[in-house]
């Protein structure tokens, strides 16, 4: 039993990978970026776009909140 124990945790530790480096992470303040105006080709009416958060290149991600105001629409 105890061999077991023994060659289970050093597998567990071979597949961790030694030196791998830890992504920064970036905390920014809720509102700390201004509002950008929804574009006339998707919307009409007074729309606010919020972005918090977009990922740095390669990567093709990110996220954004989209408050609509009462009258305006998707085109």
């Amino acid at each position: 039993m105890n061999l077991f124990a023994n060659a289970l945790s050093l597998s567990m530790m071979a597949a961790v990978g030694p030196g791998e480096a830890a992504t920064p992470i970036k905390v920014s303040k809720a509102g700390g970026a201004p509002s950008a105006v929804g574009s006339a080709e998707y919307f009409t009416g007074k729309v606010r776009i919020d972005a918090p958060f977009q990922a740095d290149a390669p990567a093709r991600v990110g996220g954004a909140t989209v408050t609509v105001e009462p009258g305006a629409r998707t085109a």
